[in-house]
């Protein structure tokens, strides 16, 4: 019974691997990395639109046009997790693995009791 994220780095290594000729290997950890921080621009020129609504300096600043750009953020951050996954698929470890180190290094260093 795979998890969400097993399913998921399989799926997203298999899709990857159809963009390539001659596999993902084609790709270096720093095209990986590229690709994530590309996304991330995206989202983050998301996120600078809903700011703008909010101080009334965006062209529109109607909540359906909030409610649209979330719908946004929301595929652009999709695009962030997906090529983290593949930069940490070509780094030899698993996204959860990443995000278990991360998490309760700063847990431990900060004396909290959450551990994942």
């Amino acid at each position: 019974n795979m998890n969400f994220f097993e399913n998921f780095r399989k799926l997203n290594i298999q899709r990857a691997n159809r963009w390539h000729k001659n596999g993902l290997q084609e790709w270096s950890i720093f095209e990986g990395g590229g690709a994530a921080g590309g996304e991330m621009g995206e989202l983050l020129n998301e996120l600078k639109k809903i700011r703008r609504m909010e101080l009334g300096i965006q062209q529109t600043n109607a909540a359906a046009d909030r409610e649209a750009q979330l719908v946004k953020v929301k595929k652009e951050l999709g695009d962030v997790l997906v090529y983290l996954d593949i930069l940490s698929f070509q780094c030899g470890f698993t996204f959860e693995e990443a995000i278990r180190t991360a998490f309760n290094q700063i847990s431990d260093r900060e004396g909290f009791p959450e551990k994942v």
